[in-house]
């Protein structure tokens, strides 16, 4: 009986998609996505790429363009443009792509409900009262990065959750299933980052929040930080190197001819490898680092437009709307809490949660150039 809102609201939120506005929240959701993805896969070239794409050193990734957004259309092309010779008109690749964002941030939802069964809250009120604001129905359907932002770290905080929850549980068995979560979550982290360099504000507190339960939850804290620590970085490393070779061969094409020109015998052997290696460290497109300098430099945001440094407060207000007070009194109460009442394990989540919404914005908040699409990810 208490799911029929929540219910009602994640239906009305995907109905919502097959109805599009012709207005748009940002350019940028159609310019920076589906725009080049539907001229590379469907022939529907309507403008050149952005700047973004096409300058020398490229601040957006390729590969979670194509990740995300050529995925999606390339099945619809496939199943349905060449199987039922469909006419395809704006609607349809704006729907289709919309869609695969609504059931990506679904993992927002999974969030939300597993947070409240840890906190003790009711689930579906929980659900309720996040799939009633307009920022999920609009923003988090959206094809922004901002969007795939919010969900990337909705799942790793799931993953890192459920990681330390299994490693704590008794059984042999749960080894294999902490490793699986943790890579999870290290793969997603690299995606994250690539996606927007931000990533990192953001999934910074949930990190250091399963350290932190790690060091003192655990028999063995220093091993069960140590194991984790290994087992993320190996999987973020070995994601960040594949999206960046991605990206490299794909805004390098001089780096491209020589990559398909090398054969396997001899990319196999210890002087080939290392040639290999050699030439695409000079060669590299690292889009995170691009994104970051040219977003330090004031003269190039200048170009987009600045702001004073406090905006971000204005625009987390608009975010939460009326939630807006509540949230501030309960952040004030959090963080005053007595050592006695912090000793609690949901006081201590709770905390972790108020922290995981005011570090990313002060972080963000240091940049000039600020819009309300950027706090997307604090909502759940």
């Amino acid at each position: 009986e208490n799911s029929k809102p929540y219910t009602a609201l994640l239906l009305f939120r995907f109905f919502f998609i097959f109805l599009p506005q012709t207005g748009y929240l940002h350019p940028d959701e159609f310019m920076q996505s589906i725009e080049i993805s539907a001229g590379d896969l469907l022939g529907v070239r309507t403008s050149p790429p952005p700047w973004e794409f096409t300058v020398d050193r490229p601040i957006r990734s390729a590969a979670i363009l194509h990740l995300f957004y050529h995925g999606p259309l390339l099945l619809f092309k496939h199943l349905l443009v060449d199987g039922f010779s469909w006419y395809v008109d704006a609607y349809f690749v704006v729907i289709v792509t919309r869609l695969s964002i609504a059931v990506l941030s679904l993992a927002n939802d999974a969030m939300v409900a597993l947070l409240a069964r840890e906190l003790g809250l009711d689930t579906f009120r929980c659900l309720f009262l996040y799939s009633s604001s307009y920022i999920v129905m609009v923003h988090g359907t959206r094809t922004l990065s901002n969007a795939i932002e919010s969900s990337l770290l909705a799942i790793v905080f799931i993953c890192l959750l459920f990681a330390f929850n299994a490693y704590s549980a008794p059984g042999n068995s749960r080894h294999t299933l902490v490793k699986v979560l943790l890579s999870t979550a290290g793969i997603v982290t690299a995606i994250g980052v690539m996606n927007r360099p931000t990533f990192v504000a953001f999934a910074a507190v949930p990190y250091l929040y399963t350290a932190w339960r790690c060091a003192r939850s655990l028999v063995d804290p220093i091993g069960a930080c140590f194991n984790f620590g290994a087992t993320i970085l190996a999987a973020f490393s070995a994601a960040f190197v594949s999206l960046v070779l991605y990206d490299t061969l794909t805004f390098n094409p001089t780096f491209a001819s020589r990559f398909a020109s090398l054969g396997m015998d001899e990319f196999l052997t210890v002087n080939g490898a290392f040639d290999f290696l050699s030439d695409f460290a000079r060669s590299a497109v690292v889009t995170p680092w691009n994104f970051v300098s040219y977003n330090s430099q004031s003269e190039n945001l200048a170009q987009h437009g600045t702001h004073p440094r406090w905006l971000h407060l204005i625009n987390l207000a608009l975010l939460l709307g009326p939630a807006a007070p509540v949230f501030v009194r309960h952040a004030w109460a959090t963080l005053r809490q007595s050592a006695q009442q912090q000793q609690q394990q949901q006081q201590q989540l709770s905390k972790a949660i108020v922290l995981a919404c005011l570090v990313p914005l002060a972080a963000l908040s240091l940049f000039p150039h600020q819009e309300l699409r950027f706090l997307v990810p604090l909502l759940p």
